[in-house]
């Protein structure tokens, strides 16, 4: 989600002991924030604390999402339907592998989809 330079100054990072704007904080929770005005650099709002937390390059993104993302269970997961024609609309202008992966909690089934980013 883009947000201006003013908006997400009233969010504070996780070094910061400012309280900012509570409702904005609040709203935001769970989201990650694209600084559009800048260089869209990516923050995430934590939802345990309020405070942005940025992203940086791919590695820090995860490590960070890692250890703050709030995760899901696999029932609740299951509970998300799964589009019937996803593959479908993407099929003319992608490629598409489907494999399966094996891991100690289980066998998942995985299709990439990889667009052709000029036809989308």
């Amino acid at each position: 989600m883009g947000i201006t330079d003013a908006d997400l100054a009233k969010i504070p990072t996780s070094t910061d002991t400012a309280t900012g704007d509570r409702a904005l904080r609040t709203r935001l929770s769970g989201r990650i924030l694209l600084q559009v005005q800048q260089h869209g650099e990516a923050w995430y709002v934590y939802p345990g604390d309020l405070k942005r937390y940025y992203l940086g390059r791919p590695s820090d993104a995860f490590a960070l999402m890692s250890n703050l993302g709030l995760g899901i269970s696999a029932t609740d997961l299951g509970q998300i339907p799964i589009s019937t024609n996803f593959l479908e609309i993407a099929k003319p202008a992608s490629q598409i592998q489907s494999f399966a992966l094996t891991l100690a909690r289980g066998t998942f089934n995985i299709d990439v989809v990889t667009l052709n980013r000029d036809i989308y």
